[in-house]
């Protein structure tokens, strides 16, 4: 099934505006225990839908630090 441009455009905007009403904030959200990165403690690591990414203690909720989702690899 083949959609054209305006299509691809008008589903993408649909989907934009599913996300704004209706996903909490953060989108995804995963908790990452010691052995499995270097974080040196359990951290849990967030993505907004603003596309940032934070790393929060999870007994405090204290951001550690928030910044754009993507670094500089992806350019």
């Amino acid at each position: 099934m083949m959609h054209g441009p305006d299509e691809k455009q008008r589903l993408l905007q649909e989907a934009r505006k599913v996300l704004t009403a209706r996903a909490p904030d953060p989108i995804w959200k995963r908790t990452i225990k010691p052995y499995q990165a270097q974080f040196g403690r359990v951290v849990r690591v967030e993505l907004t839908r603003k596309m940032r990414i934070r790393v929060v203690d999870p007994r405090t909720g204290e951001t550690l630090t928030e910044g754009p989702a993507l670094g500089p690899e992806a350019s």
